[in-house]
This record gives structure tokens, C-alpha cells and sequence, in this order.
């Protein structure tokens, strides 16, 4: 338990190009337009940013070493996990993505020369049969011996030139899917005629982020990146004035939304033209002001009938009417994510929309001083995140024990309400109404000297407490 500080910031970040500066750069904003494969610029900034991802013979031997130890001492499963990888990170100065590549190419090598294990595939194809996240590693061919490698060995090995003809164009699209399309596109396309006919030929999908950025760039990356793959792309992560050249709903494949800064009264418009996208299933909102008309905006989003995810970031403000309680609602959102002033009566109603909801955060939960007319059940609730401002405990308690008896995990930070660290009344409620909980996390914010404290912790240590495992500290 410390004392901690909350800020909110609410204002806009600065532009790199403002409001008052027009940009074109010939395209009609409403039409799909088309540009010449051929035409492509001879130079970009940064056109060398990535190059030592495919070519080892710039780097510092020195940088490499780590790598090569590692590899060393892990030959019969040269799989660096996570944690392996920061570790590298740290000793080498290396990126993840240059690690992960050179990790990628040493097994390539080691592969064509019969030096990988050969129980080391089956091991992995199990593995990703049993699990359905994907790794760039299970795209590996199977090796064919098993060799050991002495340390000398594989530094001279991994010093040579290894360039992009050793790689397929497959596992160069699944190394492309680590690192922002943009810098790719702007690095690679004129490499040489493969890299060309990679980014002209292929109809795999893309993932766009396109930020706050100048002027020069912004209108470089609609004419040659946007408008030639407008169709191919499924998930954008934009600024506002990205809506002022292309209407959303022209990216007919879109999966997934990021909007960043945008004026709340161009989010109704904004949702409207997401209605006709028919796979669109995640949106996320980072208003600049407050939503002056809250509800139309909660109501919107409810027609979005495929979505799956939304993520609304505003600041606090403006009236907060509650919507009214829907009836047979069947909608299919299962994460709501809510980084802005919300009222608890306001949340209750928007739950009443949501009957397959499973997980639920709440940043600035704030209280109404009276007890809600009606809680809504969430049957499929699981999960809950909320940061708790001036809401009464009794409210709380009441919000609780009526929203979902499958909850399995329940996060909470509240400040400076002892009435939310009486151990007796967490313990009645989550034994009365919470019989799945397992993960029970609460954190409570509140300048008191070092022997309060204890006391406070001690109302935790009974034997219920100690049988769930949940520990305070």
C-alpha cells in the first residue's frame, strides 16, 4: 500500500501539421484511386533504417556475440522465449525485430546444413496444434539430422553475409507482420525487383498505422501506401485528419479500428460508416473533448451487431444522462473498455445492452449517491477493472452481488474510503455472490504512517484468506 498519485490528461497532443494547413495530393477522399504499380518514388527518408535485418555484415561482431552464445547452449531448441529475448535486447542493443530475425536466419542456416535437431519440428507442431497463438517460428520447415555444433562453429558460421535471396517470401511476409507496414513499404519497395513484386503481387492482408506525422509523409503514405491497397487492409490505426481524405467505409476488408484525437462531434459519422463494414469486429475511440452527447454515441456503437471490442478513451465532462435500460437486447460485444467519467447508474444501463459481455473496465467510476432501480445481470461477465471515485460501498456492494455470479476476476482501485478495507464484508460477499472468483486484486490509495498500515492489512489474514491464497501487501 503507497501513496499514489492520479493524473488525467486531457488535452491534444501536438500536431505536427495543424487544422489551418491543406493537404493534397490529387485523390478525391470519397473515390478508391488507383496508382500506377510502376510509379513509384526513387528515394524516402529513413530508406536505410531496416537494412541490417537482412544482412548481418554491418553489425559489430561484439553485437552479435550474446546471440551466438545463446544459440550455442540452446542448439537443440534454439527457441528464444520472451524473457530471452529482453535478456538479449539489454546485452546487445539490439531490437526485438532484428533479434527475432537473427534467430530466425541462424536456424534457416542450420537447417540447410542438417544441424538443428530433428525431434525439434514434431516438438513444435505439437505444440502449435495444441495452441492456438501463432508464432513466426512455427513457419519452419522440418530440419532433417540431428549435429552437434561446437561455439567456434557457429561463429563462423553466423559471420558470413546472410542476405534476403536465403529467405522464402513467405517467412519474409511473416517478418513483415512484426513491423509497421508503413516503414516497410518505405525501406523495401525499391530495394530490388523481388521486394517490388512482394509489395505490388501479394494479396495478404494488412495492418496500417498511420500517426500524427508531417505533412510530406502524410501525403506520401496515402498517395503510395492507402490508395493501392485500400481493399487489402484490415486494420487501421489512424489520426483524425486521416477521416478527411478517406471514408471509412471504402476499406471494405477492415477488422479493427484505432481513431486517435477526434473531435466528438465526428464520431456519430464516423460509426455510421462503420455499419457497412461486414467483418468489423474492434474499435477503439480516443476522443480529444467530451462526448456532448453521450448516449447517441453508446446507442451507435450497439448497432455495430459484429463487434467484439470497444475501447472509448474521453475526457471527463458534459451531462451524464443514463440511457434507458434496454429489453431483449443481442448484441454480441464481449469486451467494453471505458477510460472516462461514467456514472455507476450509467453503467448499469449500458450492461442491459450487452448480455454476452465477458469482460468489463471502468476507469473514473463515479457514484450517484442512490441506489440504481434496477441491476442489470451479466450471465457471461468474467472479468472486471474499475477505478472507483466517490462511490459509496453499500452501492458497490449492491452493483456486485446482483452482476454476475461467474465472475472470475475482479480488479479494484478506490482512494481514500475505508470502508472499501473492511475484510468482513469482502469476505460475506464473495462467498454469498462470487463463487468462482479467483483473482481478487484491490488497490487502496491513502497516506498513512507504516503502523495504520499493518493494521489495515492485518483485517486480511484470516483463515479464509489464507485458504484463497489472496495475500495484501
Amino acid at each position: 500500500m503507497h501513496n499514489q498519485q492520479l493524473y488525467l490528461s486531457a488535452g491534444e497532443d501536438d500536431m505536427l501539421f495543424d487544422d489551418t494547413t491543406p493537404i493534397t495530393f490529387g485523390e478525391n477522399k470519397k473515390s478508391n484511386c488507383k496508382t500506377n504499380k510502376n510509379d513509384v518514388p526513387i528515394q524516402y527518408p529513413n530508406e536505410d533504417k531496416l537494412s541490417t535485418l537482412f544482412n548481418t555484415t554491418g553489425r559489430e561482431k561484439n553485437s552479435t556475440g550474446p546471440l551466438k552464445q545463446w544459440l550455442f547452449e540452446h542448439q537443440h531448441h534454439p527457441y528464444p522465449n520472451e524473457t530471452d529475448k529482453q535478456e538479449l535486447m539489454e546485452k546487445t542493443k539490439m531490437s526485438l525485430s532484428q533479434i527475432t530475425v537473427w534467430f530466425t536466419n541462424a536456424r534457416v542456416k542450420m537447417r540447410k546444413e542438417n544441424k538443428l535437431p530433428l525431434n525439434l519440428y514434431a516438438k513444435k507442431k505439437k505444440k502449435k496444434q495444441q495452441d492456438d497463438s501463432f508464432h513466426l517460428d512455427d513457419t519452419l520447415s522440418p530440419p532433417f539430422s540431428t549435429q552437434n555444433l561446437s561455439f567456434n562453429e557457429l561463429s563462423t558460421s553466423f559471420d558470413n553475409d546472410y542476405t534476403s535471396d536465403d529467405l522464402s517470401n513467405e517467412l519474409i511476409y511473416e517478418i513483415f507482420d512484426y513491423i509497421d507496414y508503413c516503414l516497410i513499404y518505405e525501406i523495401f519497395v525499391n530495394l530490388n525487383l523481388r521486394f517490388h513484386s512482394l509489395f505490388y503481387e501479394s494479396n495478404l492482408p494488412l495492418k496500417v498505422n498511420f500517426p500524427l506525422t508531417s505533412k510530406t509523409i502524410f501525403q506520401y503514405r496515402c498517395k503510395y501506401i492507402i490508395n493501392s491497397n485500400i481493399k487489402r487492409i484490415i486494420s487501421l490505426n489512424i489520426c483524425k485528419y486521416f477521416l478527411e481524405f478517406f471514408s471509412i467505409n471504402l476499406f471494405s476488408s477492415l477488422k479493427s479500428l484505432t481513431v486517435n484525437q477526434i473531435q466528438s462531434d465526428k464520431i456519430s459519422t464516423l460509426l455510421s460508416n462503420l455499419i457497412c463494414l461486414p467483418n468489423f469486429s474492434s474499435l477503439s475511440i480516443y476522443s480529444s473533448n467530451y462526448f456532448q452527447d453521450e448516449n447517441s454515441i453508446y446507442l451507435s456503437i450497439f448497432r455495430l451487431t459484429k463487434l467484439k471490442l470497444c475501447k472509448l478513451t474521453f475526457p471527463s465532462g458534459g451531462e451524464r444522462v443514463p440511457l434507458p435500460i434496454a429489453i431483449d437486447s443481442y448484441h454480441k460485444l464481449e469486451r467494453l473498455i471505458i477510460n472516462g467519467h461514467c456514472r455507476l447508474e450509467q453503467l448499469n444501463s449500458i450492461l442491459s445492452y450487452l448480455p454476452l459481455l465477458q469482460h468489463l473496465s471502468c476507469q473514473y467510476l463515479y457514484g450517484t449517491g442512490r441506489e440504481c432501480k434496477e441491476i442489470q445481470i451479466a450471465k457471461n461477465l468474467t472479468s472486471i477493472h474499475l477505478t472507483i471515485y466517490r462511490v459509496l460501498f453499500e452501492e458497490m456492494k449492491l452493483f456486485l452481488s446482483k452482476i454476475s455470479s461467474r465472475l472470475k476476476i475482479l480488479r479494484m482501485k478506490t482512494f481514500d474510503n475505508d470502508d472499501y478495507f473492511l475484510a468482513e464484508q469482502w469476505e460475506e460477499l464473495i462467498v454469498c455472490h462470487m463463487p468462482c472468483l479467483r483473482i481478487f486484486d484491490l488497490q487502496y490509495s491513502v497516506s498513512i504512517d507504516k503502523d495504520t498500515r499493518h493494521l489495515l492489512i492485518d483485517r486480511f489474514s484470516s483463515k479464509f484468506w489464507i485458504e484463497k491464497q489472496w495475500f495484501f501487501d
